[in-house]
């Protein structure tokens, strides 16, 4: 009688372990199913803002502005861009370096080139009678240059630092082509 009763419960344990594994094979699948989907929808990240526009009348257009990009500042490599129908963004190579140009609705000076480095230099000049704010780590070059006309917000942001008679060139030919009564 004892040998049945250990039959028994041996069979009873060998199936509740197999019951058991059974399970756990299942949730292992499940875990490693949401695991796959998890990174998957990590890799699709944030939504990019920025919608790519063939020229900066494109660019105007999502934007309701009237920005004007010198051509003489444009080469083969010039793109456009704008984000949420609110800010121009013009990309591209000028005097060895890299050259981001943006423009945004504003009748406030606003620094919105989106470079957030700190920089020991931070220096105020007044160019074709409005303010340009420019910053840089020496009071001889220029990273970032900013200004407002009263009704955008303009900023060029340099791939590497530029000269302050370079700046002053690409000043003139991106106020001048901006401007109303200057």
């Amino acid at each position: 009688m004892k040998k049945i009763i250990v039959l028994i419960l041996s069979c009873s344990m060998l199936l509740a372990l197999a019951a058991c594994n059974k399970n756990t094979a299942g949730s292992e699948a499940s875990v490693s199913s949401d695991v796959e989907q998890s990174a998957s929808q990590q890799s699709m990240g944030i939504p990019n803002p920025w919608t790519e526009q063939s020229d900066i009348a494109a660019a105007n257009k999502a934007c309701g502005m009237n920005i004007v990009f010198p051509d003489e500042l444009k080469g083969a490599d010039t793109a456009f861009r704008t984000m949420d129908d609110k800010m121009i963004e013009v990309t591209g190579m000028f005097c060895d370096t890299g050259l981001t140009f943006r423009a945004m609705k504003g009748d406030k000076a606003e620094d919105i080139s989106g470079d957030y480095n700190e920089y020991s230099a931070l220096n105020e000049q007044k160019f074709k009678g409005l303010t340009v704010f420019s910053r840089s780590n020496s009071n001889d070059t220029a990273d970032v240059v900013y200004w407002n006309d009263g009704t955008n917000n303009y900023s060029v942001v340099f791939g590497s630092p530029i000269s302050l008679e370079s700046v002053n060139d690409i000043l003139d030919s991106l106020i001048t082509a901006n401007s109303q009564a200057y």
